[in-house]
């Protein structure tokens, strides 16, 4: 095997093999295996046609990702041990591995005409926040990222506080992996108060669904939050989005109940397997 660590240069040839993926994990895309490389430490291979990843596992062992390609269950049940399996992968290795649950790892899905519309009761708290937004804020806009704006990120990740040590870390990701945002297939948008940029998200496609990589907001404006995640979302409008991922919460008490509040469709829990029988 030939492992190498996935640098820019690579993003079209393991972008390729992350679009066939249709379990809807967030792992499985370029936001996650590039903003979190100094956390999974991923390397990538092709064999036979298919796309093989190693990272390191909860317990900073060096694992697989479960394969993605023309030969993805042949090579999958090579593996002694996998690791992130997602559970329809999963399900189809069980006569010959031992499963575990990976606690707190789930992510939120969600439907995206549900985000989209914010129809019905459960979703009343989130149309008083972008009602009371529009009525303080007269004067805003929305803009999909482009070069032009794109400064304005900084002066946004450069006024958010973080208030944990989990945050500063976080925060200290997207400063050094926000500059290479163009090299990805990305879309996304910044809200304007008057000429002031308080918010902006972007994410990725595969199939059906969004993925959600970053978002961030300026807190002392009130609704900005939840304006900008409608807005983000309209961006996406006629790309036949189905389901809208927004990864895990890792066990955070506060993006526990945000995420929550959003009502998601499901829960995409991760599983350890190894092999009942090893040679």
């Amino acid at each position: 095997m030939g492992f190498k660590k996935i640098e820019l240069k690579d993003i079209n040839i393991v972008n390729h093999y992350l679009q066939m993926q249709s379990f809807r994990s967030s792992l499985y895309t370029l936001g996650v295996l590039f903003y979190y490389d100094d956390h999974f430490a991923p390397e990538y291979d092709i064999i036979d046609d298919t796309l093989l990843v190693r990272v390191k596992d909860l317990n900073g062992k060096t694992n697989y990702l479960y394969p993605i390609g023309k030969n993805q269950d042949k090579i999958a049940r090579s593996l002694k041990t996998l690791t992130y399996v997602p559970k329809e992968a999963k399900d189809t290795l069980l006569n010959d591995y031992e499963e575990s649950l990976i606690p707190n790892w789930f992510d939120y899905l969600y439907r995206y005409e549900d985000l989209l519309n914010l129809k019905g009761k459960k979703y009343q708290k989130i149309r008083n926040h972008i009602n009371r937004f529009m009525t303080k804020y007269h004067e805003y806009r929305y803009e999909e990222i482009s070069r032009d704006n794109f400064d304005d990120i900084f002066k946004i990740i450069n006024t958010v506080i973080p208030q944990t040590e989990g945050a500063k870390v976080e925060l200290e990701r997207v400063k050094r992996w926000i500059p290479y945002y163009f090299s990805f297939p990305f879309k996304g948008g910044i809200l304007y108060v008057k000429d002031e940029p308080v918010a902006f998200s972007f994410g990725e496609v595969i199939k059906d669904t969004l993925h959600v990589q970053i978002e961030k907001t300026i807190k002392t404006y009130e609704g900005a939050g939840d304006m900008q995640r409608n807005q983000f979302l309209k961006l996406f409008k006629n790309k036949n989005i189905t389901y809208v991922n927004r990864q895990e919460d890792l066990g955070d008490p506060g993006l526990r109940f945000q995420k929550k509040s959003l009502n998601p469709c499901a829960l995409l829990d991760k599983f350890n397997l190894e092999k009942k029988y090893y040679k």
